[in-house]
């Protein structure tokens, strides 16, 4: 991350760098993944993260404290093995007209990127969340009203996407 900062010229403020730098891998991670996974398959994935998060929350009184971790481990494990078996889980077609797809794809896998990065950053403690080498802006993530908003917009894009092709 330092490497990607230093590219901006001395005098342009560090935060605001850095800001840059997450949002510029934040929208390609998320095209990336809209690519890669396809619109059916990122609803999928959306339905994946909610049964993943509302197992990981039931699960908080059962996990071992010691571990700072695992709540955001058991998060990932279960939203794999969940992704794994969404065909069989979650048989979710979205119709979409021919020419609305590309787009569809780019802003659905760049909602279920943010949706993700938050849900870890909730679920991670601080203390690791600040050593990552890309820093992940708190106030857009981690804050409760950040979480519902990125738990509330997936729902709504998909609501409006639904609508329009029909």
């Amino acid at each position: 991350m330092n490497s990607l900062v230093s590219l901006f010229p001395a005098t342009f403020p560090k935060d605001l760098a850095g800001l840059i730098v997450f949002g510029v891998l934040f929208i390609g991670v998320g095209i990336g993944v809209g690519f890669l996974l396809g619109r059916n398959r990122l609803v999928n994935v959306v339905m994946s993260v909610y049964v993943a998060l509302v197992f990981t929350s039931a699960s908080v009184d059962v996990l071992p404290k010691d571990f700072p971790l695992t709540q955001a481990w058991l998060f990932v494990l279960l939203l794999v093995l969940l992704t794994l078996v969404d065909r069989l889980l979650f048989e979710v077609h979205v119709p979409s007209l021919p020419q609305d797809t590309l787009w569809r794809v780019v802003v659905t896998g760049i909602i279920v990127t943010g949706m993700i990065v938050s849900v870890l950053v909730k679920l991670v403690p601080k203390k690791a969340v600040a050593t990552f080498p890309i820093s992940v802006p708190i106030e857009y993530f981690g804050t409760p009203l950040a979480g519902i908003i990125w738990l509330a917009v997936p729902l709504l894009a998909l609501f409006f996407l639904n609508r329009r092709s029909k």
